[in-house]
């Protein structure tokens, strides 16, 4: 006997492909609600109006209470997640049209406490389900990246599980294999800088996370300092906005 090679039905065949988004985008990642700074997003509101599109690059959500890591976040149930979750998807709603949702390590945490019985985003879709986005069109993709192509300038922004201590390896790394601009999350910096042939922007996202009530960062530990901000890309140029680790506004561009 051999293998019936004209039998598809084994599995489901047909992979999801990255999103190609076009135009202006307001570009975040690493929010980490419940424990987010809500006054570090309103300076972002005021500074991301005019902006029609929001990409949020992963880790909206944080899961600790789904995760097998210790200690817990003692005072961010998956209750009070979830609902703060929604209450500020309804104001993002409010100031932008277009909102897409890129799959992070800690969201999807929703996905493995089903034991896989569902995708990212058809556990988003439970997660956010009749909250009220106006015109807003919010959009999830079971990937970890999307492309941004902005006057002619071809970005790649993902959320990679790979991990760095040292700003920009990761970007450099993935810039070398993607040949355009990468903006990646998830290593809670936020750098910018060109790759190491001098042709690509490369940068990291930062977040909006609230370092001093994220529990487990109070013991002694060797991460490197967090690192809040976020991005702008606009007529194909790219700008970081950071707050660095004194909380002081510091700004970075192309042209």
């Amino acid at each position: 006997m051999r293998v019936d090679t004209s039998d598809n039905n084994r599995f489901e065949f047909g992979l999801e492909k990255p999103l190609m988004l076009r135009g202006d985008w307001a570009v975040t990642a690493d929010w980490h609600v419940p424990l987010y700074d809500a006054k570090l997003v309103n300076k972002f509101l005021d500074e991301a109006a005019g902006y029609s599109n929001l990409l949020i690059a992963g880790d909206f959500l944080n899961g600790d209470s789904l995760s097998q890591y210790y200690p817990k976040q003692k005072s961010a149930g998956i209750d009070k997640e979830i609902s703060e979750a929604r209450s500020l998807m309804e104001i993002l709603a409010q100031n932008f049209k277009q909102i897409v949702f890129l799959k992070g390590n800690h969201d999807y945490r929703y996905v493995k406490s089903a034991e896989y019985r569902q995708d990212f985003v058809s556990a988003m879709h439970e997660v956010f389900l009749g909250i009220d986005l106006g015109s807003c069109r919010l959009k999830f993709t079971n990937l970890d990246h999307v492309y941004i192509n902005s006057n002619g300038e071809k970005y790649f922004v993902a959320h990679p599980t790979s991990y760095s201590k040292n700003p920009l390896v990761n970007p450099n790394n993935i810039a070398t294999i993607q040949k355009c601009h990468v903006l990646t999350a998830h290593t809670h910096h936020c750098a910018m800088g060109w790759d190491t042939s001098g042709e690509y922007i490369i940068g990291e996202l930062g977040g909006f996370f609230n370092i001093q009530q994220t529990e487990y960062l109070q013991d002694t530990t060797t991460y490197p300092n967090w690192c809040n901000g976020y991005w702008f890309i606009t007529r194909g140029a790219a700008q970081m906005v950071t707050y660095g680790a004194r909380g002081k506004r510091i700004s970075g561009g192309s042209k």
